[in-house]
């Protein structure tokens, strides 16, 4: 079990794997079930595929890679916003501190 140290940014995915297997007869969760399971846990991504027909295998892999790198520049964004706020208020502060020493 994943046990990431924020999941609200960890890129999980669903796949529904093996489907070639049995013309997808055999499925034990049905596409419907695993879509709404996936909306019910926030809207992640599901993804069927199949590794012995190579059927969105890349895709599915590819968007977690895409998801993880949206993710870090969003998580950069974030950690360089909080920098430019606390030099603002540094610099209303050191300017305050200047202001009333020239009084």
């Amino acid at each position: 079990m994943a046990s990431p140290s924020d999941p609200k940014t960890f890129p999980f995915i669903l796949l529904g794997n093996k489907i070639d297997i049995d013309g997808g007869n055999s499925r034990v969760v049905s596409e419907k079930k695993a879509k709404e399971w996936c909306a019910s846990k926030g809207n992640i991504l599901y993804f069927e595929t199949s590794a012995k027909e190579d059927y969105n295998v890349d895709p599915a892999f590819l968007s977690i890679a895409k998801t993880a790198l949206a993710n870090e520049r969003d998580q950069d964004i974030k950690r360089w916003q909080g920098v430019c706020v606390a030099w603002m208020l540094l610099g209303f502060l050191m300017h305050g501190l200047c202001w009333q020493e020239s009084i």
